[in-house]
């Protein structure tokens, strides 16, 4: 009996070809898969709308969570999403926030290069995902297939445009390597220890809202925080992330303190993460202690796509101040095992 893996086509890299006007996504991508791929899988196919990552919307987000709602109603055990590597680190933490809503585990991968090119990474991530795939140790997890390496999916970050391993999870190690000699993943010790605490069991039947406005603003030297502060101010956003630097330190700006407290009371979120690719928010410095009393959420270790994720779901199903600092603490706690 065949394997069957269900799959979601949404673009990018992975399915290029050139055009006049430089790469865009091709239907030809399907036909190509099927060609190299063994005659033991049955492909359950799914294609949306195909997009260059870089252009995904929220309605795209929504669109696909649909597809995925279908697929939930058939008897399939994965689903491979092929995605474009721009975007595929927040649309990764989103779905596996979303985990515990499907009854398939969801494996995400893309590539540098297009399948259509020589040399190309798409074939090894191809593989690799299709491994993981038929790997029971990943049943209901959401995982990233890239570099030749399996990835949590939570706390994922794309951070190279040029290497092969460019997207990988900063505090987290790799699930599984692909060994070329044998063929077959090489399952990590930390994954079999602790592989039963990446689905945190968020609440079923959640939904995306595409009407949902997430700001961010991102702390730099010498920039303006009044204007930073006038926008927090006087705009409709649902959730706001602030980039910090270093350990979540900005300098001390009596009207900053007030826009952001304006907000939390009227219970709109406001998450403050480290600009740094690994980086970790605390109370160390005298430097934010006027943040104090704020209501701002420290996000420890979560990075910009996580809290991206997190806050659009907070404001897509009313989650509480409090849902968000248990799920930020779960977090945290599992990035230090």
């Amino acid at each position: 009996m065949k394997e069957k893996i269900a799959c979601l086509y949404t673009g990018g890299t992975i399915g290029m070809k050139n055009s006049s006007q430089g790469l865009i996504p091709s239907d030809d991508f399907q036909e190509t898969l099927a060609e190299i791929l063994p005659a033991k899988y049955e492909l359950i196919w799914r294609q949306t709308e195909l997009i260059d990552s870089s252009a995904i919307s929220l309605q795209d987000w929504q669109n696909w969570l649909l597809i995925l709602q279908e697929l939930n109603t058939l008897k399939i055990k994965t689903l491979i999403i092929f995605h474009g590597t721009d975007t595929l680190a927040y649309t990764a933490n989103l779905f596996s926030l979303m985990n515990n809503n499907f009854s398939f585990n969801l494996i995400f991968t893309a590539a540098q290069r297009s399948i259509f090119y020589p040399n190309s990474d798409a074939l090894l991530n191809i593989k690799t995902a299709f491994l993981a795939a038929e790997n029971s140790l990943f049943d209901n997890q959401s995982v990233i297939s890239f570099g030749g390496k399996i990835h949590s999916a939570i706390g994922a970050s794309k951070y190279s445009t040029l290497s092969d391993s460019g997207i990988f999870c900063p505090f987290i190690p790799s699930f599984a390597r692909y060994i070329k000699s044998e063929k077959a993943l090489k399952v990590s010790n930390y994954f079999l220890n602790n592989k039963n605490k990446f689905n945190f069991n968020l609440k079923n039947n959640l939904t995306i809202n595409p009407e949902v406005k997430i700001a961010v603003f991102n702390l730099i030297p010498g920039f303006q925080l009044d204007f930073i502060a006038d926008a927090i101010l006087n705009n409709n956003f649902d959730g706001i992330i602030l980039q910090s630097f270093g350990n979540g330190n900005m300098k001390n700006h009596r009207k900053l303190f007030t826009a952001i407290k304006n907000k939390t009371e009227n219970n709109i979120p406001v998450i403050n993460i480290s600009q740094c690719p690994q980086g970790e928010v605390n109370n160390n410095y005298a430097q934010s202690a006027f943040l104090q009393n704020s209501g701002i959420i420290s996000g420890r270790r979560v990075n910009l796509e996580l809290a991206t994720s997190l806050l659009t779901l907070t404001a897509s199903n009313n989650w509480t101040f409090e849902e968000i600092r248990e799920f930020i603490n779960k977090f945290n706690n599992l990035t230090q095992i």
